[in-house]
């Protein structure tokens, strides 16, 4: 049997980097990098912040990965990862950064998946 675990959790990073730039490129701040997107514990600048929380969200909530899963690949523990993803939910509501985000992701999602 194929595990392609890795190769979906790297194309969603790279996939919600893509759309947190284009979301930050309009606010004209600075984006983030795939490769970089678990860089930090502390202070880590708002495009990572959003992308490590969409990431989480996407992969736990939309492609069923555990939280102990998600919680190694991102080096957290899994208590880190349940909170990203609940912060993440909330933010969508009230925060224009996150609806932004969370709209280009579903349309993304849309392209490759259909409705």
């Amino acid at each position: 049997m194929i595990y392609l675990g890795n190769d979906t959790m790297d194309k969603v990073e790279r996939m919600v980097c893509e759309q947190v730039n284009t979301a930050m490129s309009t606010e004209e701040k600075d984006g983030v990098n795939a490769d970089d997107l678990y860089v930090g514990n502390t202070n880590i600048p708002f495009a990572r912040a959003v992308a490590r929380n969409f990431v989480l969200d996407v992969l736990h909530n939309r492609y069923g990965f555990s939280y102990a899963v998600i919680a190694q690949r991102a080096d957290i523990n899994e208590k880190s990862a349940m909170r990203c993803v609940r912060k993440c939910h909330e933010l969508i509501g009230y925060d224009k950064t996150y609806a932004y985000v969370n709209t280009l992701i579903n349309d993304r999602l849309r392209e490759w998946y259909g409705e």
